[in-house]
């Protein structure tokens, strides 16, 4: 069983179901098992709160805890991210960039990232990429950018822009940059204590 398409599942559901508390609920936990280095003790006991939040789901709803407890007790389980987000999780990625950008095409949006590239690289990948034009409005060297960028984004998930499924990228929120820099800064002085 590969738990990353597991927690893929779950998130679909999430993000269809943005009222249903359990299933967000379910969908962080299943997203947390990423971030406890691969100790299969660690992984089970977020499986475990997975079974227990599971029982709190509406009726005709997949679970998937038993299956996934099932898989990594018997150690037929695999973690398989996608190459695209690999170096999220790369313990050695110890430094880069947060940044936020913004575009005169997304009105009254801005996107939050983080990169091992310098922002003028980033910028020209990304419009290479997305064909159109971005602007750098705030960036900042920290360590470990990639998990910086998911708490924000954690946070802040109630402002992102939903429907950018294809053929865009899907780190945009409905905020100002000024606002969602913020939000960064904050969450980086709470790191920091």
């Amino acid at each position: 069983m590969d738990l990353y398409k597991t927690y893929k599942l779950m998130k679909q559901r999430a993000q269809r179901r943005h009222d249903d508390i359990v299933s967000q609920e379910l969908c962080k936990t299943a997203q947390s098992i990423f971030y406890v280095g691969g100790n299969e003790e660690d992984i089970l006991a977020k499986i475990q709160n997975i079974i227990s939040l599971e029982t709190e789901l509406q009726f005709g709803l997949k679970c998937y805890g038993q299956e996934m407890q099932s898989a990594v007790v018997s150690g037929e389980y695999s973690i398989n991210r996608p190459y695209a987000i690999r170096h999220r999780f790369d313990e050695s990625n110890h430094e880069g960039l947060i940044y936020v950008m913004t575009s005169t095409s997304r009105s009254g949006q801005a996107k939050l990232g983080a990169t091992t590239q310098s922002m003028d690289q980033r910028l020209k990948s990304y419009q290479s990429k997305y064909q159109y034009v971005v602007q750098a409005e705030k960036w900042k060297n920290v360590a470990k950018p990639f998990v910086l960028e998911n708490k924000v984004a954690q946070k802040l998930s109630k402002y992102r822009v939903t429907g950018n499924t294809t053929g865009d990228s899907i780190e945009w929120y409905h905020l100002s940059s000024e606002r969602l820099w913020e939000e960064v800064v904050e969450t980086l002085s709470q790191r920091n204590e």
